[in-house]
């Protein structure tokens, strides 16, 4: 592998056994994830694994055996570079060798993919890893998270606790007493309950201090949510721009009390009702939609209603006639895209009615015309006529379809292509730069293809021979797909190459 490689990922690979100093030679590469290698027990890899990843900024290793219980320090040490850290949650703390790290700042210990049984959060699990910004503990069986476990982030950015369903919202004031300390702006609480049971409450003293804290996003999703506890709300930091509490079990109540200052009812701009009212949205007031309002700007009331009595068909026609043409631009490009193939059938549909070839049996079973049929540009006509008319019909005894020959007068020159193909147990096509040139070349290349695809089963019929030297600049990738799925053999030109040659091609075709 080059050794200026950025990215390596080795998951899900059956791997037993690492070599000592095995990234060695990538001093470049940024990122490097070693997913679910399980037959692998990380306590049990050399320590010298990461050596020479000097600049490395990601590690996964998630999903690896960990018979320790302690993090394997001994390996990060060789990665001082280490930005983001995704490995299986254990249940001592990270030991001093972390401090190494003084660029870590996503820590991701999630049970998700891999394996998290951290239980407990205590105030000392995080001593030696305070610089993180991004710290992800979910589906980690957490049933504690005591003080001062979160204060020691000053830079935390983002905080996932979800899916530990034993912990519920008793650890909640823990958390968030603790969050004014940091930056906190994302936390995500969802499904800290467990599926079943009464529905639950929030409390007042479950989110202390969130009120100085810069959040902007919240979310309590599944939590058999059912009430709030009046004023909790009002404790909400300003900042907060996101709020999700989906999947929960809240019922018609004033559980959120003067939330909603009214503005606008019943349509009206500017409603002279400014001052908070308690929320009930199950009571009807037909009332609000009956209202006088007087007003002076009769030019913005005219101006509103041209807008909504305007004309819009230029803006229908435009746009229909959009749509037309990216109908129009989708049924040509896949007209474009299956051109061989649809003009492959429309002559052999064309054979089956007109009788010009035997259409329907088994190709297996098919009594085919000729052993071959010979594909080349009249530039090489000499190569066709003479070589392989005399080594292959005269000498081997092989019955070979040439078009200058072999082709039925009257018949379209595309008719007899395919029939000539479909006829033939095998196609042999004479690669050169002309062939390349040539439009029927290319056309008869094509509809050989179509024939092994649709007609043979997928087995191969096309036998590429080249002739003489080509670019492989000038070779279209179309072809280029079909050299690289298919065997090829080139004509040496020599004596005793030739005699290999025609050995060899003569052995090809009576497969």
């Amino acid at each position: 592998m080059p050794k200026d490689l950025l990215s390596l990922n080795l998951s899900n690979n059956p791997i037993v056994d690492v070599t000592s100093r095995p990234f060695r030679k990538f001093h470049e590469l940024d990122e490097l994830i070693l997913q679910n290698l399980q037959n692998l027990d990380i306590s049990s890899v050399q320590s010298d694994l990461l050596h020479g990843l000097n600049g490395l900024k990601t590690l996964d290793v998630k999903g690896w055996i960990i018979t320790s219980r302690e993090y394997p320090t001994d390996l990060l040490e060789y990665v001082p570079t280490l930005q983001d850290l995704s490995i299986n949650g254990l249940q001592k703390p990270f030991s001093s060798g972390m401090r190494k790290l003084i660029h870590l700042r996503r820590l991701d210990l999630s049970g998700i993919i891999g394996e998290c049984h951290v239980n407990t959060l205590h105030s000392l699990y995080f001593e030696n890893v305070r610089n993180i910004t991004h710290l992800d503990v979910s589906y980690c069986h957490l049933t504690e998270i005591h003080r001062n476990s979160i204060s020691k982030f000053k830079f935390l950015h983002s905080l996932d606790v979800s899916y530990n369903d034993e912990m519920t919202f008793r650890v909640l004031k823990n958390i968030s007493s603790e969050l004014e300390l940091t930056k906190i702006e994302v936390l995500k609480l969802d499904k800290i309950h467990c599926t079943f049971g009464v529905g639950t409450e929030i409390m007042r003293g479950d989110l202390t201090n969130v009120t100085k804290t810069p959040l902007r996003y919240l979310s309590l999703n599944s939590n058999r949510l059912e009430m709030i506890q009046k004023g909790v709300l009002l404790m909400l930091p300003s900042t907060l721009q996101h709020i999700s509490v989906a999947d929960n079990k809240f019922t018609i109540e004033t559980h959120f009390d003067v939330i909603v200052r009214i503005l606008t009812f019943g349509g009206g701009s500017r409603i002279l009702i400014s001052f908070w009212i308690p929320m009930k949205s199950h009571v009807e007031l037909e009332w609000l939609k009956q209202f006088f309002k007087n007003s002076s700007k009769l030019a913005d009331t005219i101006m509103e209603m041209d807008k909504v009595c305007a004309s819009y068909v230029g803006i229908v026609a435009g746009v229909s006639c959009t749509i037309g043409i990216l109908i129009a631009l989708i049924i040509g490009g896949t007209v474009y895209r299956y051109r061989w193939k649809l003009r492959y059938l429309f002559y052999m549909t064309k054979s089956k009615y007109f009788g010009y070839a035997e259409i329907g049996r088994d190709y297996k079973e098919r009594n085919f015309i000729y052993d071959c049929f010979i594909s080349y540009a009249d530039e090489d006509r000499e190569f066709a006529l003479h070589n392989m008319m005399n080594y292959l019909e005269k000498i081997s005894g092989l019955k070979l379809c040439f078009h200058q020959r072999d082709f039925m007068p009257g018949i379209d020159i595309a008719q007899n292509i395919t029939n000539a193909i479909h006829q033939s147990r095998k196609t042999i096509c004479v690669l050169s730069p002309d062939y390349l040139n040539s439009y029927w070349c290319m056309y008869e290349l094509n509809m050989a293809k179509m024939e092994s695809i649709y007609s043979r089963n997928g087995e191969n019929i096309l036998i590429l021979v080249f002739y003489k030297h080509v670019n492989p600049d000038d070779i279209p990738l179309s072809v280029m797909s079909i050299i690289e799925q298919k065997s090829y053999i080139e004509y040496p030109g020599d004596e005793q190459g030739d005699v290999v040659f025609w050995k060899k091609l003569k052995e090809v075709i009576e497969l």
